[in-house]
Formats: structure tokens, sequence, C-alpha cells
């Protein structure tokens, strides 16, 4: 499922910015100088909201992988890293098959793990399918990038609770990079 909105304020919308987030809105040029002002006021969790609606799903599951990934190194969980590892073979190949595993493993992890976000939102990057009927009903729109946003929140809180403005930086820094690489500020007018 890829991003419809069309312009920065419909981002926004689908993004559910805090008031103050939104607030801003009238004085940006474009998406991509939204999300600048959005971090130079120190809205991170709101630019986060609007870095996770504004890539497209496979690349902002990718920045979420990424992120979650850096937040399972220190505690070297097998059960963690197998997870991560399903993610990487779902971003290497976005196949109906892989897709359906992760949502299954997403099912069977305990705990609220970043990286279950991440096999949670793999799973609602396409239609979900009626197990007794076989029937294919269509995903709720943007709910793969909704759980991307709850991945990078909780993988910025579990590498630093205290200071979580310190592991958003970095985080935001590669989603800005990753949003520039593959043009993503170009299906946004003002």
């Amino acid at each position: 499922m890829s991003v419809t909105a069309m312009t920065t304020k419909e981002l926004a919308h689908q993004s559910t910015l805090s008031p103050a987030a939104r607030d801003l809105l009238p004085a940006a040029g474009g998406a991509r100088q939204y999300a600048q002002l959005l971090l130079e006021n120190h809205l991170w969790m709101d630019c986060i909201a609007l870095m996770s609606h504004a890539i497209r799903t496979r690349e902002a599951i990718w920045w979420g992988w990424y992120c979650a990934r850096k937040a399972a190194a220190a505690k070297n969980d097998p059960v963690e890293a197998n997870a991560l590892k399903q993610c990487e073979v779902w971003i290497a190949q976005p196949t109906e098959e892989n897709r359906q595993v992760a949502r299954s493993s997403a099912e069977r992890l305990d705990g609220a793990l970043p990286v279950q976000a991440l096999l949670k939102g793999i799973g609602f990057s396409g239609d979900i399918v009626n197990e007794s009927t076989g029937e294919r009903i269509p995903s709720a729109p943007l709910l793969a990038n909704r759980f991307v946003n709850a991945s990078v929140l909780q993988s910025i809180y579990a590498l630093n609770a205290q200071a979580p403005e310190v592991p958003a930086a970095e985080f935001l820094k590669q989603a800005f990079d990753v949003a520039d690489r593959i043009q993503t500020w170009n299906q946004y007018s003002g």
C-alpha cells in the first residue's frame, strides 16, 4: 500500500499530528520543509509520525527495521533476532508468502517489541484473507505506516527512555536520508 496524500496538508492529516504541529503547517512551503519545521520546533514525535506516513510503505518498514535492530542489539535475544530476520526477508522480497509469514510471526510474539509492530505493519501492507472463506479484505489505508510509527517510537524509548530525543535525532536523520534518496518529497505539493 502506498501513501495517497497529494498535499502536505493531507499528509499532515493522515499522520494524526498534535495541535502544535498542525499550527506550523501554514509556515511550511512543502512536505520536507514541514518535517524540518517539526524537528526545529522539537516536535520529534510528530516528525516521526509524518515521516512514517510520507515514506512509501516498504521503505518505511526498512526504516522501522533499522530502528528496531538498533534497539535490539544490546539484548542479544534470539527470538527478536529471528523476528528481525523475517522483516529483512520481506523487505528484500515483499511477496505475499513473506507477508503472511511476517503476519503470523507477529501474532506469536509476546510483549511489546518494536519488531512485533513492524511484523504487524508488514502483515497489514496488503489485503487480509479471511481464513474460513478465503475472501480478500482490503487492509485499512495507512495501517502499515501506523505500525511503523509505533515501532520507531518503541525503539527510541527502548534505547533511551531518559533522553528519547537522542535516538530520535539519529532515527530521523536516517528517515530524511531515505526520503531524500527515494525522492519522497516529489509526491507532495505545498
